[in-house]
């Protein structure tokens, strides 16, 4: 069980929008659902939240452009609800709720990953990339699979992974309105003068629908609301779901296929690389890093779970920074892993 203080300190009470950050997906066929498994009919309504709303934590998105991986990280939330019952919330044995130091973590070494140049950049989230990303570093284990292509003409397909596959992470061009909606607590919508903007991407989570009112449910900005099934048809720009091994079962996918795609995908293009050189002292910065996650590991087997979950995202932060082996990156990643580990 949790106490919502323990999801995160930052809810969203008042319905506050945060920020924009996913970039238009990239679809590749090779990965998509149709080609792993059968879609049943779906029901004509689901709903995975139990009621649980506002309490499930804006996870950095207030002020960063991770809505993508608070998108993922708020599916997470979602599968593991197995009661939310007089503001208390009860999860699967083991799992613990997301806090934003992890998510944010998680943003960067993604952005990492991807070669995006800088320190923190906070450029935004390619979804099909992050789901590899979070694939290949080992993350529960999950494949993904793209649900269908933009533009999408029937919500069919979409409602029947989401409830086989308990959930879908989507991207949407955001209307000029959207957020004004949202911070009126109205259902979101569109209309000939609220239309897309394909410039301003953002990640939800689908977690409910309802045909006989014509409106589905996201998560989105630490909160759940909803929007009209005009709304998605119009605004999406991609869809994808995330397997474990326990929905592949259930649902009669082939997974040892579906990994084969996922592993020829190719990654990312790297951006630019920085042009501040590390000059002769690339040893010691590296040495004083190593030292660092030594150090980190150690503490990790003695400290709650919420925070070996931070030290770890910290970890691939700073292994994907040594690969890259810039100056200014190194020094900070350093300053953050060691101020980490003196807090304690």
């Amino acid at each position: 069980m949790s106490d919502l203080n323990e999801v995160e300190p930052e809810l969203n009470l008042d319905l506050t929008p945060g920020k924009y950050g996913a970039i238009h997906p990239q679809y590749h066929k090779e990965v998509d659902l149709a080609n792993f498994a059968a879609l049943l009919e779906p029901p004509t309504s689901w709903d995975q939240t139990q009621g649980l709303t506002n309490q499930i934590g804006w996870l950095g998105n207030m002020y960063k452009g991770d809505c993508v991986e608070a998108a993922e990280q708020h599916g997470r939330i979602f599968k593991a609800l197995i009661s939310f019952v007089n503001k208390v919330i009860t999860y699967e044995p083991g799992f613990r709720a997301p806090h934003k130091e992890f998510t944010l973590a998680d943003y960067y070494g993604y952005e990492a990953w991807a070669g995006i140049p800088g320190f923190q950049p906070d450029q935004g989230t390619e979804p099909y990339a992050y789901a590899k990303y979070l694939y290949e570093h080992g993350d529960q284990a999950l494949a993904y699979a793209s649900v269908g292509q933009a533009p999408y003409t029937d919500l069919t397909a979409l409602k029947a992974a989401a409830v086989q596959f308990r959930g879908a992470l989507l991207t949407i061009g955001c209307p000029p309105d959207m957020q004004n909606q949202f911070f009126k607590g109205q259902v979101l919508s569109v209309s000939p003068t609220n239309q897309p903007n394909w410039n301003e991407g953002h990640g939800i989570w689908l977690c409910g629908f309802d045909d006989a009112t014509q409106r589905a449910k996201i998560a989105t900005w630490g909160t759940v609301v909803w929007c009209t099934y005009e709304f998605l048809l119009t605004c999406l720009s991609g869809a994808l779901v995330f397997i474990t091994k326990e929905d592949a079962d259930a649902a009669g996918v082939n997974l040892a296929a579906l990994e084969t795609a996922i592993q020829q995908l190719p990654n990312p293009s790297p951006a630019a690389a920085p042009t501040t050189a590390i000059g002769g002292d690339i040893d010691e910065f590296e040495s004083l890093l190593d030292h660092v996650r030594e150090r980190i590991e150690e503490e990790a087997k003695n400290v709650p779970g919420e925070i070996k979950d931070f030290m770890t995202a910290i970890h691939k932060v700073i292994d994907a920074a040594m690969n890259r082996k810039t100056e200014q990156e190194l020094v900070q990643l350093f300053e953050i892993a060691l101020k980490l580990y003196l807090k304690k």
